[in-house]
């Protein structure tokens, strides 16, 4: 753990609880203000020092609610929009927790006012005193390096350079790469870290010899350095077993999905509700983009195009950003398909996208019909991309795990930059998601989409 981040973790618990106390106060001020108690006046009697004690307490509930809602856990390069959610959520538990404690001891606090007003004022402090640290540390590790960690990559030049291009674009998390070695030994290693100081050290791919690998590790551990691997396909699998014992016989096991049972019955209510939320709210915005698909060239302004999700073929529902003929001429193109090593097709420059359909893709508005795919139970909000049946017919079978539950408009791999990754880091980002799901997870990936549709401008 870098020392900047245990710092700033244990900043947060007292920076927390001050603005808390200073929201109760702000509430406390504002209703016993001259402006708000001439239009309406203070019946109440409400001592200061007494209302100070009650606001530490309420302010000390609130931190060990925090904890529990995992917002004092170091999680480098957690989505703002996330930590955002998880402060709301964890100050309206708090304050029903009050309100809950004081009805069933029939105490009622003087004024309802300032119960709002804390609520609010709570949120708004915590969330402007996170950004405030957020800033402070973005500032520390690019203006002068403090709390960098130095990274080593280790494996084959395709596989290195590609995790190279995410440590250089997401430079927020504070890796400084201090090189990539495609053939090494402990000594090469060795060295590097006599020179730089090593923090972490990254295989890209884990095909070496076993009793080098595991010299490495130990290595790492003697100079208290991060070891990380990416797994491939087969690792990812084995990182998700469970060991049991059976009739007294040990048995290792992959574990099933938290995607069934009561876990599929929450995530289709959620569908229907945000589904249905999504559909109301933009339907202005269907609207205008109907008007200007149909004011730019010939043809539909939906298209129906054939996908398959868990075995069975249906129509997806998109606003047309291509000319009529799209799929006939996509055969004439498939020799300039950028997206090797996999079944899919891309083509930065498609000659078949319309001027309007730029614009759609480029906001990702072209996707919003598939509000319809949800509610009628055809896909999900949150899931694996939805593919043609030609192109699952080029699947590897380790590819069909991602057929196992319903295809999603968004899901992990299109918010971790889908267009940049190969078909195989889709596909184990795919299996994590069906692996690792809960309802929280699909709240932090339609967060993390509401996000890249409001301010990012490339498509996914």
């Amino acid at each position: 753990m870098r020392k900047l981040d245990l710092i700033f973790n244990l900043i947060r618990v007292p920076l927390d609880l001050t603005l808390l106390i200073a929201a109760s106060f702000s509430a406390y001020f504002l209703r016993t203000s001259p402006y708000l108690r001439d239009i309406r006046p203070v019946l109440f009697n409400l001592p200061l020092g007494y209302f100070f004690t009650l606001s530490v307490i309420i302010s000390v509930v609130l931190i060990f609610i925090f904890a529990l809602s995992g917002l004092y856990l170091i999680h480098r390069g957690t989505p703002v929009l996330q930590e955002i959610a998880k402060i709301g959520i964890a100050v309206s538990a708090g304050m029903a927790i009050v309100i809950v404690y004081m009805f069933f001891n029939l105490e009622w606090f003087d004024s309802r006012f300032i119960l709002l007003a804390f609520w609010v004022f709570s949120i708004a402090f915590v969330i402007l005193g996170r950004l405030g640290l957020r800033g402070l540390r973005s500032w520390l590790l690019h203006k002068s390096g403090l709390g960098t960690e130095n990274i080593l990559i280790l494996g084959e030049a395709d596989s290195a350079g590609s995790i190279k291009q995410q440590v250089v674009k997401n430079k927020k998390l504070g890796f400084k790469l201090v090189g990539i070695l495609t053939q090494y030994n402990i000594n090469d290693i060795s060295k590097l870290h006599d020179k730089h100081v090593l923090h972490r050290v990254l295989i890209a791919d884990a095909y070496e010899d076993r009793r080098e690998l595991m010299k490495i590790v130990n290595f790492c551990e003697e100079n208290d350095i991060y070891f990380s691997y990416i797994p491939d396909t087969f690792g990812a699998i084995l990182a998700d077993m469970s060991f049991d014992i059976v009739e007294g016989m040990p048995v290792v096991s992959v574990k099933p999905s938290p995607l069934d049972g009561w876990g599929k019955v929450a995530k289709r209510c959620m569908d229907i509700a945000g589904s249905l939320f999504g559909l109301i709210i933009l339907s202005p915005v269907f609207l205008i983009v109907a008007l200007m698909i149909k004011t730019d060239t010939e043809g539909p302004i939906l298209v129906k195009l054939k996908r398959r999700s868990r075995g069975r073929e249906f129509e997806l529902y998109k606003f047309r950003s291509m000319v009529k003929n799209a799929h006939e001429l996509k055969k004439e193109l498939l020799k300039f398909n950028e997206r090797e090593g996999g079944p899919l097709f891309k083509m930065a420059q498609d000659p078949r996208i319309t001027k309007v359909g730029k614009i759609l893709r480029a906001r990702r508005l072209d996707e919003l019909p598939q509000l319809i795919n949800v509610l009628k139970g055809e896909i999900s909000l949150v899931g694996p991309r939805p593919h043609e049946p030609e192109e699952i017919e080029r699947y590897q079978d380790y590819h069909k795990k991602v057929l196992a539950i319903k295809s999603g408009i968004t899901g992990l791999a299109q918010i971790s930059g889908a267009s940049d990754l190969s078909f195989d880091e889709e596909v184990k980002l795919d299996r994590y998601y069906i692996e690792n799901w809960s309802i929280k997870k699909d709240i932090a990936i339609l967060l993390r989409t509401l996000k890249m549709f409001l301010f990012d401008k490339g498509g996914v």
